[in-house]
This record gives structure tokens, C-alpha cells and sequence, in this order.
């Protein structure tokens, strides 16, 4: 018989917030080779695409630039990560800056667009474009963060930063990283643990609490909810989930916490 396995939903603690931080992966591109070491190029057209630029960063001296096309050619330019894995991370979270143009990408033109995908396999995922950002100033440095919950579990994932426009304007991005990012919610007093078990686990997922649990939510690691259990039972049917990783996040007393299962 397997161990249960028990993870601790939210330790005793002084203090009211203990933020869990840890760095996965990183690129500043402050190094002299381009693309960096285990970074690829997908280019369409090879005068105008991803390259280093020693003159403007959101952090130290350099960053990743796509200059315009003035002869007015198609742009559809790549720039891949290295492989990046997740199997460790419960809360990871994407971050990078960019510089671009707000009038010739979103209004009043949109003759490009910048576009972050996630790649797992053969399944590519817009995480972001810049139409998400909002009203941003041309050519000022704007940091962006994104939830990779989703993909929490999964290793051999790439980071895909696309340009693809005509006619369109430059592109800057900079300090790139992934950090692992937990939060945990206590009171001063020791509050509940639970445990889920066993893991992996083929059919019956059960559960022990020593307090109410409100309820648990299935996300697949598309981040797309499955299922919502009241928790009125301390066991889960998810027999007719697929073979894979799933995150459960747990609700109580005006908490979360995130868990990791996987179903054989």
C-alpha cells in the first residue's frame, strides 16, 4: 500500500502572510550571444527579426529587439526558449517587460502584434497579446505577469515571443523569468491540514480534513475547471478523468490552497 500522501493546506504561523518564492527560469539577454545559449530563431524574414540590442533595457544594458521592415515585408518572427520544467512548481508565474508601439499595434492601427504562447508538445497556447495590456505608452518599458498554474506539472514546455506584422513599428522585450510563487494564508493559531490519497491514484480520490472544507475545484492543466465538488463525502469519483496531472484548489474559511494529483 502507497504512503498518503500530506500536504500541509496551511501551517501554524505568526505571521498573517508567508509568500514562497523560488526562480525557475531566467533570461535578461545582458550575454553577447544571440539568441542566447538553447534559445531558437523561427524567422520569415531574415533582414528584419529577433536580435540583440545593446542600446535599450528594461534591466542592465541589453534586450531582444525586432526593428520594422521599411520595405514594408512580411514579419512573422519567433523567438523560442530552452526546454523549462514545471513538474516541482504549484504556482508558477510568467513575467517579462516589453517596449512597442500602441499606434501602429492596437489603435488607431494594428499592423502588428506581439503574442506569448506556452508550447507543450504539439499544443501551442496563447498565454498573451498586446491587446491585453491595455492603454500603454509607445516605447515605454511595460511589465507583464501571467499565471502558469495551469501548466504546473508539466516539464519539456517552450516560451514562444512572436512578431507579425506588415508595416508595422519596433518591438523590445526584457527580463524574462519564472518564479514559483506560493501564498499562504494563517491565522495565529494552527489551523487544518489535508490530505489527499492516495497519489497517483486510478479511480476513488479520497481526503481527510480535521476542519469543513468548503469545497474542491479540478482544473486540467489547460486550466480548464472539470469538476466542483461540496465535499460532502471525503472521496471523489474521477474514473473518467484522462490519464494526467490535475490541480485541486481547495477552498476554507475564505482560503485556497493549490494541490497537484495525478490520475493513472
Amino acid at each position: 500500500m502507497k504512503t498518503p500522501l500530506k500536504m500541509t493546506m496551511v501551517l501554524a504561523m505568526i505571521l498573517c502572510n508567508l509568500s514562497v518564492s523560488g526562480q525557475i527560469f531566467t533570461e535578461d539577454f545582458e550575454s553577447s550571444t544571440f539568441p542566447p545559449v538553447n534559445w531558437s530563431l523561427a524567422t520569415q524574414n531574415t533582414n528584419e527579426t529577433w536580435s540583440l540590442d545593446a542600446k535599450a533595457a528594461a534591466s542592465g544594458t541589453n534586450s531582444a529587439k525586432v526593428t520594422y521592415d521599411e520595405r514594408l515585408a512580411q514579419q512573422n518572427e519567433t523567438l523560442l526558449s530552452p526546454n523549462i520544467d514545471l513538474t516541482s512548481a504549484v504556482k508558477p508565474s510568467l513575467e517579462f517587460s516589453f517596449a512597442m508601439s500602441y499606434f501602429w499595434s492596437v489603435a488607431p492601427n494594428n499592423n502588428y502584434d506581439f503574442t506569448v504562447s506556452i508550447i507543450d508538445g504539439t499544443t501551442t497556447t496563447v498565454l498573451w497579446s498586446e491587446a491585453d495590456a491595455g492603454a500603454f505608452n509607445d516605447y515605454i518599458w511595460t511589465k507583464v505577469t501571467l499565471d502558469l498554474t495551469p501548466f504546473a506539472g508539466k516539464n519539456n514546455l517552450k516560451l514562444s515571443f512572436n512578431y507579425n506584422g506588415l508595416d508595422g513599428a519596433n518591438l523590445s522585450l526584457d527580463a524574462i523569468k519564472i518564479e514559483e510563487t506560493a501564498v499562504l494564508s494563517a491565522d495565529k493559531e494552527e489551523l487544518a491540514s489535508v490530505s489527499f490519497f492516495p497519489n497517483p491514484v486510478k479511480n476513488i480520490l479520497s481526503f481527510n480534513t480535521t476542519s469543513k472544507v468548503d469545497e474542491i475545484i479540478f482544473y486540467n492543466v489547460a486550466g480548464k475547471e472539470i469538476l466542483k465538488s461540496n465535499t460532502s463525502k471525503n472521496q471523489i469519483d474521477i474514473s473518467k478523468f484522462s490519464k494526467g496531472v490535475y490541480l485541486l484548489k481547495v477552498a476554507s474559511k475564505n482560503k485556497t490552497e493549490t494541490y497537484k494529483i495525478i490520475k493513472e
